[in-house]
């Protein structure tokens, strides 16, 4: 995109500043922790967190953590170069479904969005959900794979 004259920022998780300076991107800081919520998710792989992540006040913690990464989304379309200080608003996002506040900045700033991920995030018939747990049960496989990602989605805001 650089190559036809956009300008391209790159708004993640503080832990990838140097991997994405160092490929000649701008870099815009979301806060947030990757490495505690990976360890959140494989500790709680299911939609439902467990007693012992409810006990230990993980779900309050969490909370707080993407409240901050929905701000630091916000913040990454609309204010200027950390470094140099240069105005900025995006013209467009490219998002990974994960990051939820994607959807909430395009709708706000009136412009495109394109979701990216490495699987599938919107319903098909071929395969469940990444992240829904399907026990083989009654119901059509291909039914159960369809409706586990409006399920998903609904547990996920719920949360």
């Amino acid at each position: 995109m650089q190559k036809y004259g956009h300008r391209v920022r790159l708004a993640t998780h503080n832990t990838f500043r140097s991997f994405v300076q160092d490929h000649g991107l701008e870099f815009y800081p979301i806060g947030g922790n990757p490495e505690e919520l990976m360890a959140y998710m494989v500790k709680n792989p299911g939609l439902i967190p467990s007693l012992k992540s409810l006990r230990q006040g993980e779900i309050a913690r969490k909370r707080l953590m993407v409240g901050e990464m929905l701000n630091g989304c916000w913040d990454s379309c609309i204010r200027p170069d950390l470094i140099h200080e240069i105005p900025f608003v995006a013209d467009a996002i490219i998002a990974n479904p994960p990051s939820f506040a994607h959807v909430h900045c395009a709708q706000a700033l009136e412009i495109p969005i394109h979701l990216m991920f490495t699987m599938p995030w919107s319903n098909t018939r071929a395969f469940p959900h990444p992240l829904a747990n399907l026990k083989n049960g009654r119901l059509d496989p291909n039914i159960a794979n369809y409706v586990s990602y409006s399920i998903v989605e609904l547990m996920t805001w719920q949360g």
